[in-house]
């Protein structure tokens, strides 16, 4: 069942969530996606000191979510351990992998220029690690945002709803 609330264009979605509760679902859209107010993130894959879990208990936890309705998943990046890796074999293995949003990072963290190469060899690279050749939504994370020039900020900020080919044009 959906819902559509026209006041703030989000719907709620019921459902079926573990041991017969019904979930609703809020989603909002985000670009051309509708997506979960809340999306599942991936950080603590970065390091035992959060815990640990085998592959076969995580992809477990992964179809979990999705079930009840969680299909956004987020806050992956190169150095979050093997979440990217982790998360690309679960949606690459789901019967309907474009219903599953996937938001990750391209991270620079010291001081540099960032360059074309440098940037679609990260892009490539987190491509290659979600097994897909589409990233839904990709976060630029950079430490000392201060270093940065206010025309480079603009090119940045213009990227936002570009495709990998429009970013290449814009560094």
């Amino acid at each position: 069942m959906s819902i559509v609330r026209a006041a703030n264009d989000a719907s709620v979605v019921a459902t079926s969530a573990p041991h017969g509760i019904t979930s609703a679902i809020e989603r909002f859209p985000l670009g051309p996606f509708v997506v979960p107010r809340l999306f599942i993130g991936l950080w603590q894959l970065s390091s035992p000191a959060w815990g640990s879990a085998g592959k076969s208990k995580m992809l477990s936890q992964f179809q979990k979510h999705v079930n009840a309705g969680f299909t956004a998943f987020a806050d992956m990046a190169d150095h979050y351990g093997d979440a990217e890796i982790v998360f690309g074999q679960f949606r690459s293995a789901y019967s309907g992998p474009e219903s599953i949003f996937c938001a990750t990072k391209y991270c620079v963290f010291e001081p540099t220029t960032v360059a074309k190469d440098g940037m679609g060899d990260a892009v490539s690279q987190r491509l290659a690690n979600i097994k897909s050749d589409k990233i839904d939504l990709l976060q630029f994370h950079w430490h000392d945002v201060c270093f940065l020039p206010p025309d480079l900020i603009h090119r940045y900020i213009r990227t936002t709803h570009a495709s990998f080919r429009e970013i290449q044009h814009c560094i």
